[in-house]
């Protein structure tokens, strides 16, 4: 047959990750109970439930607004692998939080600073929300989670079998 046309393309389709915030502590709930007198920031553990790696450069996060515009960015290349939590500090260095939590912290544990302008969040009740690297909206979050009211030097920690319902 005359003027057939055929047209051949590879379609590359990149799973979403299946990250979850599963737990949050105010720095402001703190009653440092492990004896160190110098408090600490906020802090959040981020985990990956998937079956693959996820590197979060450019990824964005932000304690209090629900704001792309308000976030702070991922600014190193960090890879966060199945099954594995990593912890986001805010006002403290990954060498403070390491000496405040103390010699139970695994060396292993991966540690990123989030600071940035208008973060915080307050123990009376806030919110968490993470984007990818090319979220255009509010909206397009892979992972957030909100809170109530902090008991001081208690976390918030998240019922994961819940997450695994059909």
């Amino acid at each position: 047959s005359a003027g057939g046309t055929n047209v051949s393309f590879d379609l590359n389709v990149t799973l979403a990750p299946n990250l979850v915030i599963t737990e949050v502590e105010s720095g402001e709930s703190s009653d440092n109970s492990n004896g160190d007198t110098s408090g600490h920031g906020d802090w959040f553990e981020l985990s990956n439930l998937g079956g693959f790696p996820v590197n979060l450069y450019g990824y964005r996060v932000d304690d209090s607004h629900n704001s792309l515009s308000a976030s702070a960015m991922v600014t190193s290349r960090v890879i966060i692998h199945p099954d594995e939590s990593i912890v986001f500090v805010q006002d403290m260095t990954p060498a403070q939080f390491r000496t405040w939590w103390g010699t139970n912290l695994p060396a292993t544990v991966q540690i990123i600073d989030y600071n940035g302008a208008g973060q915080g969040l307050s123990a009376s009740g806030d919110e968490i929300h993470v984007w990818n690297a090319v979220a255009t909206d509010n909206s397009d979050q892979v992972a957030a989670v909100g809170f109530e009211t902090g008991t001081a030097g208690d976390t918030f920690g998240f019922d994961l079998t819940y997450l695994d319902q059909s």
